[in-house]
């Protein structure tokens, strides 16, 4: 019996012997990187040049990962896929899904599919208030189509409306002539034709120049933005292409199109028809920085003419 303790008990004082020894060989190798800071910062420096490039790689693998999820989502449902059958074939958040495939327009065969997977009540419900939306979209339209219809438009309306205009998308500063920017080709024909025929413009003086996503074709662009702005290919900058995050493709976006016009004297023009305009009509005189051929001075209160501020009061 006594014999019997005697080996357990050897064998426990091995087994505590050999753990003493091992917390003691680390004890010592903590102490001697403690006693050799530049063993710590060499190591540090070793885990940064591992983890920099595989953290770049990550993210880079994660971006094109939600690219491809999201191209793969919009496939589904133009082939009739409800939000729930796409959210477990690709995998992804409901709410990304939803909107993913937000404003994709179904062929007949996908409604006819997507019906069979929805309860018919909720796809009429809902269509039937897209058609009141619109129906009431439309209805305010044609109402502002013949309000305006009866109004002559004299020139002093189209510069005022060109200003204003300019006022909110273009550069506010008058020493590098007139810059105009924006991605809606609508509001940049609208500026182009009322700048032609409110103000007295050298064509030769217009370079346009669009700014473009990696995934956009520059030529296919350039040609869009010439028919848009009358001017010739010619006469358009070298395309500017803006770094791409990854994170979204915009399928219908066109690129941001710059509108620039060498002219100081015509930038102030513009700044000066919209400041007179808040001044007169906006009651806002005290607001509107005075035009003057020196620059402002930052803080500085400026005022309005006496006769102006008694018509605003």
């Amino acid at each position: 019996m006594s014999g019997g303790w005697s080996a357990k008990s050897r064998s426990r004082n091995i087994a505590n012997g050999a753990r003493r020894e091992r917390r003691i060989k680390k004890r010592k190798k903590h102490k001697a990187l403690l006693s050799y800071p530049h063993l710590i910062l060499s190591h540090s420096s070793f885990i940064l040049e591992l983890a920099v490039p595989y953290m770049s790689y990550v993210l880079s693998f994660q971006m094109k990962q939600k690219i491809e999820e999201k191209l793969q989502a919009i496939q589904l449902r133009e082939q009739g896929y409800s939000v729930n059958e796409i959210v477990e074939r690709v995998g992804v958040a409901k709410s990304s899904v939803s909107t993913w495939v937000r404003n994709v327009l179904l062929s007949p065969q996908a409604r006819t599919r997507l019906l069979t997977k929805i309860k018919l009540g909720q796809v009429v419900s809902a269509e039937r208030k897209h058609e009141q939306m619109r129906n009431l979209l439309d209805e305010y339209f044609q109402a502002a189509l013949q309000e305006m219809g009866g109004q002559e438009f004299q020139k002093i309306h189209k510069k005022i409306l060109c200003a204003l205009l300019y006022w909110c998308e273009g550069v506010k500063s008058h020493y590098n002539g007139v810059a105009f920017i924006n991605s809606d080709p609508r509001l940049i024909q609208l500026f182009l034709g009322l700048f032609r025929e409110s103000f007295d413009v050298d064509e030769e003086k217009i370079k346009p120049r669009i700014h473009l996503h990696e995934y956009h074709d520059p030529q296919t662009q350039l040609h869009f933005w010439a028919q848009i702005t009358g001017i010739p290919e010619a006469h358009f900058s070298k395309p500017y292409l803006k770094p791409h995050t990854g994170k979204r493709i915009r399928k219908d976006y066109p690129g941001c199109l710059s509108i620039r016009y060498g002219s100081n004297d015509m930038a102030r023009r513009l700044l000066s028809v919209a400041k007179a305009f808040f001044v007169v009509y906006g009651g806002v005189a005290q607001l509107v920085e005075p035009s003057s051929p020196k620059r402002e001075v930052v803080g500085s209160r400026p005022t309005a003419p006496a006769d102006l501020i008694q018509r605003i009061s």
